[in-house]
């Protein structure tokens, strides 16, 4: 049924594209601005042109739970698609030659588009301004980062003439906007460890995204090369890298082990994300986040001043597959003939300071109060910084500046806890208040008698 509004805009003669049907789609978007107590319908009103007018209107207040809401608020990012579709199937479809197929489809898809941004943005305008906790200092200052992070990569990209294949980012951008719904839903329904979860995990989706092109659209700055003072740093610590490969080499099965566990960070991650997600203290995922945001862009920074092309191509023992990849993509961006970025085709490029351990010690770090898991994290974390050295991706002195790196950015994160969890302490000297005020009132001899004493 359409309603009476949209059939008194197309009396008579329109009836064969009143019946198409797509415009019943619009009736779905019903809430479009929302405040603690009340929501606003918006009164449709579309004239001869198909063009969509939104006039917001007042309407009485109405008791509908806050998940409803957020349901069906956020339900545009997953039915935009759908009702693309189904215009063009019922457009194409029409019969009447009133209106060519032409120039309705075109009109219909603006309108629909049209209704779906206005109502996403009347959501978050308003979400903003609601009591929730996931727009906190936290999440700023995650945000921040990504966005200086994503501006150091667009400059970069264009001072050295290089393209992002952005196509190549979509499984990343899927990833977002299908768990951003589920987190604000999570959100509004005070469900913190979920809510908490998926931002964490997301921030770390986009920061990883943002920084891999950083990384690659840094490389041409050409800084002089590192690995003669990386060599003798090593000769000092008494470390021979090909004497390490070599031994590495005649015994298979620690190499097996060895390099199992230097591919192990990204399901300790994993684990980690989940882990301190559930947990009831958000600090603790919030802090693990931060600090691998930091690190990341501290290794990065300290990568463009000094890159080195690795102990592999250094020393010139035998390179494995991906480490001759890293090598190709090393020296092609340097000289300037690898121009597009695709997160297809991506390798680590950054040598000193191993990022690799400055995962690996932020990882062991994050599960220190979980005695279960901490020790077995603390073995498989140090199996980690030491096969950067026996796999042959990393010198000795790499690792040093790897655990340097993470000792920095966990004592950042600390420093910085007293501004992102504000939030929290806002919530808890509240609840101590209303908890007091309520002990006060329930005292048997009254508020009067229980100050008294």
């Amino acid at each position: 049924m359409l309603p009476k509004f949209l059939k008194a805009s197309f009396p008579g003669q329109n009836t064969a594209i009143r019946n198409l049907g797509c415009f019943a789609l619009c009736e779905r978007v019903a809430v479009h601005c929302i405040c603690e107590h009340e929501i606003g319908i918006l009164d449709r009103k579309y004239d001869g042109m198909f063009a969509v007018r939104l006039v917001a209107q007042s309407a009485q207040p109405i008791q509908v739970p806050a998940s409803l809401l957020a349901i069906r608020s956020a339900a545009w990012f997953f039915d935009l698609p759908n009702q693309f579709g189904l215009c063009f199937r019922k457009a194409t479809s029409v019969a009447s030659g009133e209106f060519h197929e032409t120039l309705v489809i075109p009109i219909i898809v603006v309108s629909q588009f049209i209704v779906c941004l206005s109502r996403a943005f009347a959501y978050f305008n308003h979400l903003l301004q609601l009591d929730n906790s996931m727009w906190n200092n936290d999440l700023k200052f995650k945000l921040a980062l990504i966005a200086f992070t994503a501006g150091a990569a667009g400059f970069l990209l264009m001072r050295h003439g290089m393209r992002f294949d952005y196509l190549s980012a979509g499984p990343a951008f899927m990833t977002i906007a299908g768990l951003l719904p589920f987190a604000i839903v999570f959100d509004v329904r005070k469900l913190k460890q979920f809510s908490n979860l998926l931002i964490g995990f997301l921030c770390m989706v986009g920061f990883n995204l943002c920084l891999a092109v950083l990384t690659y659209a840094g490389t041409p700055l050409n800084a002089p090369l590192a690995d003669s003072w990386l060599m003798k740093s090593d000769a000092m610590l008494g470390v021979h890298l090909p004497s390490v490969v070599e031994w590495m080499a005649h015994h298979p099965w620690i190499y097996v082990i060895m390099n199992r566990a230097y591919y192990s960070v990204l399901p300790s991650t994993l684990l980690a994300i989940v882990v301190l997600g559930f947990d009831s203290d958000v600090r603790r995922l919030r802090s693990f986040v931060s600090q691998f945001m930091i690190a990341g862009l501290l290794t990065t920074a300290i990568y463009f001043v000094l890159p080195a092309e690795a102990p592999t191509a250094a020393f010139g023992y035998a390179a494995t597959p991906a480490q001759q990849r890293f090598i190709e993509h090393f020296h092609s961006l340097r000289s300037g003939e690898l121009t597009v970025i695709s997160m297809n085709s991506l390798e680590g490029l950054i040598t000193f300071p191993s990022f690799h351990t400055t995962w690996a010690v932020l990882l062991a770090f994050a599960f220190r109060p979980y005695k279960w898991l901490f020790l077995p994290m603390v073995v498989l974390n140090a199996a980690v910084c030491v096969s950067t050295v026996t796999t042959g991706w990393h010198y000795a002195t790499d690792v040093l500046g790897g655990v340097v790196v993470a000792l920095v950015a966990a004592q950042t994160t600390i420093r910085l806890g007293k501004w992102t969890d504000l939030d929290l302490e806002s919530t808890k000297a509240e609840f101590t208040m209303k908890t007091g005020l309520a002990l006060t009132v329930a005292h048997p001899l009254g508020p009067c008698r229980m100050l008294s004493s």
